[in-house]
C-alpha cells in the first residue's frame, strides 16, 4: 500500500485496555515471525503478503480480529482499508469477512514529519544558552549512570540522550516517527543504527523486550496520549522509572500517575522553559514545512 498515493487518515477512537495491549503485543510477535512474500504482480505498489495456510487457522482469524480492532482507517485509491502500524510496517487485510480472509499485507509505513526537512540543523538550532541552561538542569535531574538499564528513548530525534550518557547499543532501544532526525542520530552514533526504529509511540509494539527506564526528554511528555501511557506501563518492569520535561498541561501530571506509580514518574522541574522550546521549534517547520512535504 503505497504513501504516494492519494490518501487521508480518519480518526478512529481507539480505547486499550490491558487485555488489547497485550493482544496488540502477541498480534506484533506473531506478524514479525510469519513468512512473508514480495508481491511480485504489484511492483508498483511495494509490498509482502503472509498467507493464511502459513498460520494455525485459529490464530490466522484471531489475528485478523484483533489487527482490524487495533486498526486506524485509511483511504488507498477511494477505498477504505483498516491498517494496523507495528515498528515502521503497516499491515492490512482486503476487507473481506474475518473466514473468507486469506492473506495479510505488509509495507513500511512513512510518517510525514516536518523534522524530515529541519533535521539536518536541528543540534545547531539548539545550541543557544537558554536551550543550553535548560538542558543543564535536566541534566541534573537524570540519574548520573544509565549503566545496566534497558532504556526505551521516546522521540530519541538527534540523539540527545545519547550525546550525553555512555549507553550499551544493547540494552537501548529509540524510538522517532522522523527518519531525518534518526539519520542524523546514526551519522553521531553509528553503532546504534540497529537499536533504532522509525515509529511513533502509537506505533511501537515491543514484544520482545521489557524495559527498566523510560526517557521522554525534550518535550517527549507532549506527544504521549492515555493509550500510548498504558502501553508504556505494560511493557516497563515494575520498577521501572520515567523522566520527562515539565509541562503546563494538566494532563500529563493527572494522566501519569493515574497509570503510573507517582514516584516513578518524574518530571523535572527545574526552570527548563517548555515554551521558549515550542516556540523556537514551531518557528523553524512553519518555515520549512509545507504541504506535501514528506
Amino acid at each position: 500500500m503505497s504513501t504516494q498515493s492519494k490518501q487521508t487518515y480518519e480518526k478512529k477512537q481507539i480505547v486499550l485496555t490491558s487485555d488489547k495491549v497485550k493482544e496488540g503485543l502477541n498480534l506484533t510477535r506473531l506478524l514479525e515471525s510469519k513468512p512473508f512474500r514480495y508481491a511480485k504482480t504489484l511492483p508498483g505498489i511495494p509490498h509482502w503478503y503472509t498467507l493464511r495456510k502459513h498460520w494455525d487457522l485459529d490464530e490466522f482469524h484471531r489475528s485478523v480480529i484483533i489487527l482490524r480492532e487495533l486498526a486506524e482507517e485509511e483511504i488507498f485509491y477511494f477505498k477504505k482499508y483498516l491498517v494496523f502500524g507495528a515498528n515502521g510496517e503497516k499491515y492490512w487485510t482486503m476487507g473481506a469477512p474475518v473466514e473468507e480472509t486469506e492473506l495479510i499485507n505488509r509495507t513500511t509505513k512513512e510518517y510525514r514529519s516536518p523534522y524530515n526537512h529541519y533535521s539536518p540543523t536541528y543540534d545547531h538550532e539548539f545550541a543557544r544558552p537558554f536551550i543550553e541552561q535548560e538542558d543543564d538542569g535536566f541534566l541534573e535531574f537524570l540519574p548520573k549512570d544509565l549503566g545496566g538499564k534497558r532504556i526505551l528513548d521516546v522521540g530519541c530525534g538527534t540523539g540527545w540522550l545519547l550525546d550525553r550518557f555512555e549507553v550499551d547499543p544493547n540494552l537501548y532501544t529509540g524510538i522517532d516517527p522522523s527518519w531525518g532526525m534518526l539519520m542524523r542520530l546514526t551519522a553521531k552514533h553509528p553503532a546504534f543504527v540497529d537499536s533504532l526504529i522509525c515509529c511513533s509511540v502509537q506505533d511501537f509494539w515491543p514484544w520482545e523486550n521489557k524495559f527498566d527506564f523510560v526517557f521522554l526528554g525534550r518535550q517527549g511528555g507532549n506527544y504521549i496520549d492515555k493509550n500510548s501511557l498504558l502501553k508504556l506501563r505494560l511493557i516497563t518492569t515494575e520498577d521501572a522509572e520515567m523522566y520527562g520535561t515539565c509541562t503546563d498541561k494538566p494532563f500529563q501530571s493527572d494522566t501519569f500517575t493515574e497509570i503510573m506509580s507517582s514516584d516513578k514518574v518524574l518530571f523535572s522541574k527545574a526552570k527548563i522553559s517548555v515554551g521558549k522550546h515550542q516556540k523556537l521549534i514551531a518557528g523553524k517547520i512553519s518555515d520549512l514545512a509545507s504541504p506535501g512535504d514528506d
